[in-house]
C-alpha cells in the first residue's frame, strides 16, 4: 500500500496481487497460504496497510480477490 496512487488505486492493486499469488499458488498445488496476520491494526507492517482487513475489521478488496480466487479454483 506503499507508493504512487490513490488509496483505492492502491487498494485495487494490493487486491489483484493477492489474487496473484493465490492463484500461482493453487497452480503449483501448494500446501499453504499464509498471511502474518488478520488485520492492519495488529500487523508489524500497519504502516503499509498489508493485510486483507482494513484497522477496524472491515474486509478490504485483497478480501474479496481471494475470495473469487477460491469460488473459481478447480472449475
Amino acid at each position: 500500500m506503499v507508493g504512487n496512487g490513490s488509496e483505492k488505486e492502491k487498494l485495487a492493486r494490493q487486491a489483484q496481487v493477492y489474487g496473484e499469488l493465490l492463484s500461482t499458488c493453487l497452480a503449483v498445488k501448494c500446501s499453504a497460504f499464509m498471511m502474518w496476520g488478520v488485520s492492519d491494526r495488529t500487523s508489524w507492517r500497519a504502516g503499509g496497510k498489508p493485510l486483507i482487513f482494513d484497522d477496524g475489521y472491515a474486509k478490504k478488496p485483497a478480501y474479496g480477490a481471494l475470495l473469487r480466487v477460491l469460488q473459481t479454483a478447480g472449475k
